[in-house]
């Protein structure tokens, strides 16, 4: 058996409000992975939606199911909603009983961490850092080497950030039972020619029984406080995971208002050109800090390599997780990316926050290094 360090998320600012005594006032936290400037929109839209409490959840989740369905182009019966994408990843592992997994790094937390509890044995291939972790038709020989019941990849990558157009080659010559394509970022490439290619895969999943396709409300929508994520696959596998799920595993809050974002999602899509001129200002300034040897530019963030400081000792843990603890010190929380499986040592992932945060970052990197000098 495989083992690995459990590591933790990001967006830790209300774990860290309750452990280590923050204020949420103080907290900047740049290690969520939302879409920073719809934040107040989602906010607003919640707070003006009426929702019933009265009544026991509805088990189907049908209106919610309805807009997802109508969302996606596909039929009601190739939807499931669940309590976030971890919801679904346990259902699929508790449904499917994979007994061998292949996981394309880097890759989520939740991924290991079921192989874990469901007692799976998995390997990991990662493309090269070289290649900014890009799946490359050269990477399709490494997964066809062995057969797996269960392959696992994310596309738009977290915390790499890059895009795989090659992914109906991924899903056709994958030597697995059944391919899961964790399509959590799929959102953030409206107008893009990459958008219109995933979509389309994901309508064919429908007529294809070894696809899974897992998405999400949190990440696009800014709505991680509410757990919302979704199944499209063919209706034979909704069917698998919807006996295995709790019942109400989604309360009407949630399901009311995920409902409602939905229906507003034109809205969302109209930011996200505020989106792209901050994720470019943002590179620009990492850069003139010159603290960083590598940028990977993601849908929602920047996740960025420290530069090596050999003449710089620490007696415990690795730099990037030293540097993360620093900022923590200002009240700014930074990702560290080293306890994710594929990702080499000394990546930090930052969202693309507005820019007086930036400028506050920028100045925060300015600081330390001129105390380490």
């Amino acid at each position: 058996m495989n083992k690995v360090v459990l590591p933790l998320h990001g967006g830790e600012a209300l774990s860290l409000v309750a452990k280590r005594g923050f204020s949420l006032n103080e907290l900047l936290d740049f290690s969520s992975n939302t879409f920073f400037s719809v934040r107040d929109l989602t906010q607003t839209l919640a707070s003006k939606t009426e929702v019933e409490l009265g009544h026991y959840p509805d088990p189907e989740n049908f209106f919610l199911s309805s807009a997802l369905a109508y969302y996606e182009s596909v039929a009601f019966e190739n939807i499931l909603a669940t309590n976030g994408s971890s919801e679904l990843i346990h259902l699929i592992f508790l449904a499917l009983k994979p007994k061998k997994v292949l996981l394309i790094g880097p890759v989520f937390s939740e991924y290991p961490r079921a192989c874990e509890i469901f007692g799976v044995d998995f390997e990991v291939y990662t493309p090269p850092e070289e290649q900014a972790f890009d799946f490359l038709a050269d990477d399709l020989k490494h997964i066809k080497e062995r057969s797996f019941d269960l392959m696992i990849f994310c596309s738009p990558n977290n915390p790499a950030g890059a895009t795989y157009l090659t992914v109906s080659e991924l899903i056709e010559q994958a030597n697995a039972k059944y391919v899961l394509w964790d399509a959590s970022y799929k959102d953030f490439l409206y107008g893009e020619s990459s958008f219109e290619l995933y979509s389309k895969i994901i309508q064919d999943s429908v007529l294809n029984k070894k696809l899974l396709c897992l998405c999400s409300l949190t990440k696009f929508f800014a709505c991680p406080g509410i757990r919302l994520g979704y199944l499209i696959a063919h209706s034979e596998l909704v069917g698998r995971l919807r006996k295995v799920q709790n019942f109400w595993a989604i309360g009407s809050h949630a399901a009311t208002i995920g409902q409602v974002l939905i229906e507003n999602v034109a809205l969302y899509r109209s930011y996200l050109d505020e989106l792209k001129i901050l994720k470019k200002k943002f590179h620009k300034t990492l850069l003139e800090t010159e603290a960083f040897d590598n940028l990977l530019s993601g849908p929602s963030f920047i996740t960025a390599k420290l530069k090596s400081r050999k003449s710089f000792s620490i007696n415990t843990g690795s730099y990037s997780f030293f540097v993360k603890e620093k900022f923590l010190e200002k009240g700014i929380i930074l990702r560290c990316c080293d306890n994710i499986l594929g990702m080499p040592p000394g990546y930090l992932r930052m969202q693309v926050r507005d820019e007086q945060s930036i400028q506050r970052l920028k100045q925060a990197f300015l600081d330390y290094l001129s105390d380490i000098c």
